[in-house]
């Protein structure tokens, strides 16, 4: 009884995810979004959102690291749209490592001659084959398909993501290879 119970409560969180990606999706495609623009320190928006994951990561055997900026980096954005990216990053990093050590970073750089915040999300993970890298952030988008496939989603997390940081005048960026892990950056405008 107890693992049906199980079963059902993880069937009902992944249908509340679906749902809400969709409506997300619905808002994004017809410009309903409302965008709160405010000036935010990234250092600790993180790690507020790296505290409430390290107990997933334990659960799935990852070491959780978080490494802040020495120093604040704060940004022009919207805090609910960053936190919806970073913790969509962090629980993909986690299920696609089957074992070793996801990685939370924030540092600022420099892009065409300004200075810009950046958040990286780094796994030892799976990875993906740099054929799939150009359709990653396409709606509906998966490397497996089919019912072969090992995990589980809807494929609209990334692309969502991507609309979520362009809202705010960022972007985002990713580097991977199969079987070497993924780094994705989300890169957002220092406040003035």
């Amino acid at each position: 009884i107890k693992e049906c119970a199980n079963l059902l409560e993880q069937s009902g969180q992944r249908l509340l995810r679906t749902i809400s990606q969709v409506l997300d999706l619905s808002k994004l495609e017809s410009r309903q979004m409302d965008v709160r623009m405010e000036r935010l320190e990234v250092n600790t928006v993180c790690q507020r959102i790296c505290d409430s994951m390290v107990h997933l990561a334990h659960e799935a055997s990852l070491e959780l690291i978080w490494k802040p900026n020495p120093d604040p980096i704060f940004v022009q954005a919207d805090e609910y749209l960053i936190e919806n990216i970073v913790l969509n990053l962090l629980n993909n990093a986690i299920k696609f490592t089957p074992k070793g050590v996801v990685t939370v970073a924030v540092r600022s750089r420099s892009v065409d001659g300004r200075a810009i915040a950046v958040v990286e999300v780094h796994d030892t993970g799976i990875g993906m084959s740099s054929k799939y890298l150009d359709k990653l952030f396409e709606p509906f988008s998966q490397e497996s398909t089919g019912q072969a496939r090992k995990y589980e989603g809807t494929g609209l997390g990334l692309s969502i993501s991507r609309e979520y940081a362009r809202l705010m005048d960022g972007d985002i960026e990713v580097s991977s290879r199969a079987g070497k892990g993924s780094t994705f950056r989300l890169l957002l405008k220092l406040a003035v």
